[in-house]
């Protein structure tokens, strides 16, 4: 997140948070805008959890792309955040994402299923 967006995101989780009735917390790195936003489950049953941490996620992910921001920095993406991430991308960075990734991994042993 570009730093002089980590404040008006984080106020933007907490209307998030109200909107879809899911705790959401907050912690990171504000000197490099990383912010790393935890959804809580707590009691809820896995398909009422999914669906609500699907629409908040949706919300969150375009806010972050109309702030300028990534969905995700030095944790990686993982398989939640994967279709945000391409959404987000243009197809010469995914491909160049693909071509780093077939550099260091070429029999695709790392991480199967995960990005690419």
């Amino acid at each position: 997140m570009p730093i002089n967006k980590f404040a008006e995101m984080i106020s933007y989780t907490k209307e998030l948070q109200e909107k879809h009735g899911l705790r959401v917390l907050n912690f990171g790195h504000a000197g490099d805008g990383n912010i790393h936003t935890v959804l809580m489950k707590e009691d809820l049953d896995e398909a009422t959890w999914l669906a609500k941490r699907k629409d908040l996620l949706d919300d969150l992910y375009q806010k972050v792309e109309e702030l300028g921001g990534l969905p995700s920095a030095e944790h990686g993406i993982g398989i939640v955040k994967k279709g945000y991430l391409e959404k987000m991308l243009s197809s010469v960075e995914i491909d160049f994402m693909r071509k780093i990734k077939h550099a260091i991994d070429p029999e695709n042993r790392f991480n199967q299923g995960k990005l690419f």
